[in-house]
This record gives structure tokens, C-alpha cells and sequence, in this order.
């Protein structure tokens, strides 16, 4: 089993989630990481859950502007991937040897075009309002330039038709918490991920 396309989850913070979407084969796996965030997991949780998983890569989430801290803090948790929504330290990062995804909005696409160079090995376009219109013409010019991973607009009825396009590199949906421990609904994940599972 495979999935059609790159998947990235992001905001992973328990094991439920976690093994389910390895289970999946999603590509990358994300937790925030950032110390100055209220919702960051400590190295020793992230050790405990990273370590029952396999075929996965993971990513170090921030919203920090700080590279130095971003950079130690990586090497702290051994990611080799961080997720940033400032596009101003991608080189700096990227010069330390670190993969990079930039995190945008939906409206920061068009600035986005027209940028003298885009360092990052995948864009992350997300929107607040998950019922924010697709532009899959802008998507599409933006992918050309770097791969774009799409992170709203996304549903069960649409999720193939987006894959198929053409204009976007891959999808990244959340994570979530769970209800009680060990225990999780996955519907929503469910709904998309399934879909796109293809037979090796």
C-alpha cells in the first residue's frame, strides 16, 4: 500500500495519532517543538512516540523568528527537518544543512511569485478560513517554483480532483488530540487519507 501524493501531518502530540498515520505512510510527521509555543511537547514525549514509528520523517515545527534556537533546538530533538512561517531565516537554516518547509497564507502566495528566490525544499500554504476559495491557478505557478504542499480547501469530494491537477506537490492536514488516552477518532483523517491509498 502507498499513497498517491505527499502527505505531511502536522501538530502530531500523541501516539494514537502518530502510529495511525504511519500506518497510513504519510511522508512527513510534524510536532511542534518551538519552546516559546503553550503547545510544545519536550524532547523526552516526542523520544517516546517517535520511537514506536518507522518509514516516517519528521518535522520540527516553529513559529520562533530566532534560527540559532531553531537550529540547536533540532539538533536537540535529532530532526534534520523544521517547518518556519518566516521566509526572512529559510537560508540560514538551510545553510546549517537543515531541510526547510515555509509555512505561508493563502495570501501571501502572490507575494510569494514574485520572490527573486524561494530557498525552501516545500512551501506549506494554509488558510484560517478552511473555506477560503482555491486559486489553483496561483497554487500551480507557486508549485512550479517549489513544491507546495496544500493545507486548506481540502475535503473527501475533492481530495482526488486536487491530486490530479497537477498544481500542487502534495497535501499537509493536522493532527488532534485525543479523547481519553489511546483512544482517537480518525474519521476526518480517515476521509482523506483513505482515498488516496493506492495498491503497491
Amino acid at each position: 500500500m502507498a499513497l498517491k501524493t505527499f502527505v505531511k501531518i502536522s501538530d502530531v502530540s500523541n501516539l494514537s495519532d502518530a502510529r495511525y498515520c504511519a500506518g497510513m505512510l504519510v511522508n512527513y510527521m510534524g510536532f511542534n517543538i518551538d519552546s516559546s509555543s503553550s503547545k510544545a511537547i519536550n524532547v523526552d514525549a516526542f523520544t517516546a512516540i517517535s520511537s514506536w514509528l518507522a518509514g516516517v520523517d519528521f518535522v520540527g515545527e516553529f513559529i520562533s523568528d530566532d534560527a540559532t534556537q531553531i537550529i540547536e533546538t533540532a539538533k536537540a530533538y535529532d530532526i534534520q527537518i523544521v517547518e518556519t512561517i518566516h521566509p526572512q531565516i529559510v537560508a540560514q537554516l538551510k545553510n546549517d544543512g537543515l531541510s526547510v518547509i515555509l509555512k505561508i497564507s493563502n495570501d501571501s502566495v502572490p507575494e510569494l511569485l514574485s520572490a527573486d528566490n524561494l530557498a525552501s525544499d516545500y512551501i506549506h500554504v494554509y488558510s484560517n478560513d478552511f473555506d477560503a476559495e482555491l486559486d489553483l491557478g496561483q497554487l500551480g505557478k507557486l508549485n512550479e517554483i517549489c513544491p507546495v504542499l496544500l493545507g486548506y480547501g481540502i475535503t473527501p469530494d475533492n481530495i482526488i480532483e486536487l491530486v490530479d491537477s497537477g498544481k500542487i506537490s502534495g497535501i499537509a492536514m493536522a493532527g488532534g488530540d485525543e479523547i481519553k488516552p489511546g483512544y482517537k477518532d480518525y474519521d476526518e483523517l480517515a476521509d482523506i487519507l483513505e482515498p488516496l491509498e493506492i495498491e503497491d
